[in-house]
């Protein structure tokens, strides 16, 4: 993909955003427009070209023109690690799903310009993390009741070798 289109895609990709829907949706633009906008179908205003590049972190000169730093300098460190983090995790695929989230939260996100995938996918992968620890310690734990009443009745295996 060659132009403005194939950058704007690249931008919305490395802002963690896997399809033309979703970057539409957080947009609040109707998603004929944005991936008119992306498949090169349909011109782009100046103004609109200022929009994406604040919303996606890119400099508007690059997602414009090409030329330049495609990263704005002002993006946090922070965020840009961030950033690489998804683009970790995008490689095992995405797909859209619906969810419900509360409007009052939607309205919040879109002001502070959240990145509502981005925030889900993390909090899902704390929670698996936490399922899968717990999980571990129930199908561990005749194991390890086993092994605690062992040590009780036998001592710590070794124990005369310590040094202390």
């Amino acid at each position: 993909m060659d132009g403005i289109s194939g950058r704007l895609r690249r931008a919305r990709e490395h802002a963690g955003y896997s399809s033309a829907a979703e970057a539409a949706h957080q947009l609040g633009i109707p998603y004929g427009t944005y991936s008119g906008h992306e498949n090169g179908h349909r011109g782009i205003t100046r103004k609109k070209v200022v929009e994406y590049a604040q919303k996606f972190h890119v400099s508007a000169e690059w997602l414009l023109t090409g030329v330049g730093v495609a990263e704005e300098t002002t993006t946090p460190l922070v965020q840009v690690n961030e950033m690489s983090a998804q683009s970790v995790r995008s490689k095992a695929g995405k797909r859209a799903v619906n969810v419900s989230i509360r409007a009052d939260l939607i309205k919040e996100a879109k002001a502070f310009g959240t990145n509502i995938s981005a925030v889900v996918e993390r909090a899902l992968e704390e929670e698996h993390r936490a399922r899968r620890r717990e999980k571990w310690g129930q199908e561990n734990r005749p194991a390890i009741e086993a092994w605690n009443r062992w040590v009780e009745e036998n001592g710590i295996p070794f124990e005369e070798l310590k040094p202390w």
